[in-house]
C-alpha cells in the first residue's frame, strides 16, 4: 500500500512538469510569447515581470499582459493540483508505512524445507519421516499450499508414528483464551493452545478413569443420583429420572439447551445463563428434557459440564486436580490450564489450554491401549470407545487452529486425505 502512495507522489510531480510544458507549448503555437519559467513562485520576480510587460506610454497594459496572466494562472492551478496530490501521497505513504510497521509480519513465502522435530526433555523421541516409512513430498506440498493460502488459521500440525514425533510445524495466528483474542500472535512448541471442544475428550477420559477406580459404578448410573439436592426437579419431568452417564457421554441426553442461536454475551444463550446463575449445575438440571434420553444425538455442552462435576463429587477433587493426579502426571504433561465457571465447577466442555506436543501424548496413550511407559492409565476398552486413532498406521495426528467463528479455508479432512494419507507410503 505504501508503494502505491509513493507511486502517486511521483506521478503528481510528473503531472506538474508535463502540464506546465503543455500549456507553454500551446500558448507559443498561438504566437503568444511567454516565459517558460512562469511557474516560479518568487513574488518579487513576478512583480518585476509585471512592470516590464505593462510599461507603455499611455500607462495601459501592454499587448502580452493578458496572455501572461492567463498562462500564469493556469500554470499555478496545475502546480497547485500537483502539489496537493504530492502532499496527500506522501502523507498516505508515511501513515501506511507506520501501519505496516505495527501490524503482524506476514509469513515468509520462502520455499519450505522439511526438518526433523527437535528432541527436547519433554519425553518425545523424534525421527525423520523417512525413518518411519513416510514420504516427505506430499507434506512439503501441504506446507506450500498453506503458505499460499491467506488466513488459513492452521496453528500447528504434528504427526507421530511408531511412537516417534516425525513432523512438527507451527504457524502465525491469533492467540485466544476463553475465545477472546489475547493481543498476541504466533505459535511455537512451547505455546499452549485453546482446545475448545476437544476438551470433552479429556473429560470423558477422566470419567473412564473414575470408573476404572471404582468411584463410579458404570456408565449406566443415573445422573440425578449424583445430585440429590436437585431431586425435586424430577417431580415435573419423569424423563429426568432415566438420564444416565452414558446419555451424557454420547450426547443423547435430550436436554433443552441452546448455546448456538445467540452470541455468548447474550443472556438468551444458555452458556451465558449458566455462568450468570447462582447455581450453574441446578441451572442445567432445571432444563426440560425434550426427547427420551438415549434416543437422539444432540450436541450439548451442558452434558460435559455435568460429567465433570460428577467426577468431582465421587472423588472429592475438582476436575482439574483429578486430571493432574490421575492423567497428566502419568503421561508427563505439566503445562496445561483448565478454565473455571466458579470455585467448584470446571469448564469441562471446552477451553482447556494445552501444548500440541502434549495433545499428541494423549492420543498416543489411547493408541497404546491406555498404557504409558508400562503403566495402565485408563482401560483399553474405554480408549477404543472414545478416542479415534489409526492403529493400522500406528499413527497419531494433532492439529490446532483458530477458525473459531468462521469456516477454515483448508479443512483438516483435506489435509488428511490429500496430503497426509499419500505420505504414508509404507504399511498402510
Amino acid at each position: 500500500m505504501s508503494n502505491l502512495f509513493l507511486g502517486l507522489a511521483i506521478l503528481s510531480v510528473a503531472w506538474g512538469i508535463v502540464s506546465s510544458i503543455v500549456i507553454a507549448s500551446y500558448l507559443s503555437r498561438r504566437g503568444i510569447k511567454i516565459n517558460l519559467l512562469f511557474f516560479r513562485i518568487m513574488m518579487l520576480k513576478y512583480i518585476h515581470q509585471y512592470h516590464q510587460i505593462t510599461r507603455q506610454e499611455n500607462g495601459k497594459p501592454g499587448p502580452w499582459f493578458y496572455s501572461y496572466v492567463v498562462s500564469m494562472l493556469l500554470a499555478l492551478a496545475f502546480a497547485a493540483l500537483g502539489l496537493g496530490l504530492l502532499t496527500v501521497s506522501l502523507l498516505g505513504a508515511v501513515l501506511c508505512c507506520e501501519s505496516e510497521k505495527n501490524s503482524p509480519t506476514e509469513p515468509s513465502q520462502e520455499e519450505y524445507h522439511y526438518t526433523i522435530p527437535e528432541q527436547t526433555n519433554d519425553g518425545w523421541e523424534t525421527d525423520s519421516l523417512a525413518g518411519v516409512g513416510m514420504d516427505p513430498a506430499p507434506l512439503v506440498e501441504l506446507m506450500d499450499r498453506l503458505a499460499d493460502t491467506e488466513g488459513h488459521e492452521v496453528h500447528s500440525l504434528l504427526i507421530v508414528r511408531d511412537g516417534k514425533l516425525v513432523f512438527e510445524e507451527y504457524f502465525r495466528g491469533e492467540k485466544f483464551k476463553n475465545l477472546q483474542f489475547t493481543g498476541e500472535w504466533g505459535f511455537d512448541r512451547d505455546d499452549t493452545h485453546n482446545l475448545c471442544s476437544v476438551t470433552k475428550s479429556f473429560t470423558s477420559a477422566l470419567v473412564g478413569i473414575a470408573i476404572d477406580k471404582g468411584l463410579i459404578g458404570s456408565v449406566d448410573e443415573k445422573v440425578f443420583d449424583f445430585f440429590p439436592e436437585n431431586a425435586d426437579l424430577m417431580d415435573d419431568d419423569s424423563l429426568k429420572a432415566d438420564l444416565t452417564i452414558e446419555d451424557l457421554l454420547t450426547m443423547r441426553s435430550g436436554i433443552d439447551w441452546d448455546d448456538q442461536t445467540y452470541p455468548y454475551d447474550d443472556p438468551r444463550n444458555d452458556i451465558r445463563g449458566m455462568v450468570n446463575a447462582r447455581n450453574p449445575l441446578r441451572y442445567i438440571l432445571f432444563k426440560d428434557i425434550l426427547v427420551t434420553p438415549g434416543t437422539v444425538f444432540q450436541y450439548r455442552n451442558c452434558n460435559s459440564i455435568l460429567l465433570g462435576d460428577i467426577v468431582r463429587r465421587v472423588s472429592g477433587e475438582r476436575l482439574d486436580v483429578f486430571s493432574e493426579d490421575y492423567l497428566f502426571s502419568k503421561i508427563g504433561v505439566t503445562d496445561y490450564e483448565w478454565q473455571l465457571i466458579n470455585a467448584d465447577v470446571v469448564c469441562a466442555h471446552g477451553d482447556i489450554q494445552l501444548r500440541p506436543r502434549d495433545m499428541a501424548k494423549f492420543g498416543l496413550l489411547f493408541l497404546n491401549g491406555g498404557s504409558w511407559d508400562g503403566q495402565q492409565v485408563i482401560s483399553p476398552e474405554w480408549g477404543e470407545q472414545w478416542i479415534v486413532v489409526w492403529p493400522q498406521a500406528n499413527m497419531v495426528i494433532v492439529t490446532t487452529g483458530g477458525n473459531y467463528y468462521s469456516a477454515p479455508p483448508v479443512l483438516m479432512q483435506v489435509m488428511l486425505v490429500d496430503y497426509i494419507l499419500p505420505a504414508m507410503e509404507v504399511r498402510i
